[in-house]
């Protein structure tokens, strides 16, 4: 039988040293890391969003509140700073699915999914980058109709969220594809 030396704490720490170290060999392996937005914030400072509309134009105002609500975040991401922008257009368009249908052909289960076509401008108004992204959120339908609303109207928040944090992350990638044709041109 072997028996160590040790006690349990001077073991606990050993192993705490070693998982130290391990970590910091494994943080200097990833080094050459850089995250999307890092070197991209210049990004920030060169987009303004111009539009976002829902596709149809027969909705009301009460009825546009993905659109809203996807326009509201985007402002949020890229702040208006100075002239000369790029622009940024969004059409959103939005259809409610369903899932899932019991036995007695009662919906049990409806989706909203959010389309939405985007497009980059200059500041000439020339077109510098177009993209379709979408997202998706799922509800349950009940039997009391404020609960079915309820949680329609979240499902519709947490996808007019994916979409616009999709939207941010795409027109960064975009701009830090640039800069590495740029650097790369030099």
């Amino acid at each position: 039988m072997y028996r160590c030396s040790q006690t349990p704490r001077q073991r606990c720490r050993h192993l705490a040293i070693a998982a130290l170290a391990a970590g910091s060999f494994m943080f200097t392996a990833c080094s050459g890391y850089t995250p999307l937005y890092q070197a991209n914030i210049e990004a920030r400072e060169q987009v303004m969003v111009v539009r976002v509309a829902a596709l149809r134009a027969d909705l009301g105002p009460g009825e546009r509140r993905v659109a809203q609500l996807v326009g509201q975040q985007l402002r949020q991401d890229f702040p208006y700073k100075g002239d000369e922008l790029d622009q940024l257009e969004v059409s959103i368009e939005e259809r409610t699915t369903t899932l899932a249908v019991r036995q007695d052909a009662t919906v049990e289960r409806s989706q909203v999914t959010l389309s939405g076509k985007v497009y980059l401008y200059d500041s000439e108004g020339k077109e510098l980058w177009r993209k379709s992204v979408s997202s998706r959120s799922a509800y349950n339908v009940e039997s009391t109709p404020f609960s079915t609303e309820s949680g329609r109207l979240f499902a519709q928040r947490t996808a007019a969220e994916q979409l616009a944090h999709e939207i941010t992350q795409e027109v960064h990638i975009y701009y830090r594809q640039q800069a590495e044709k740029a650097a790369t041109a030099e």
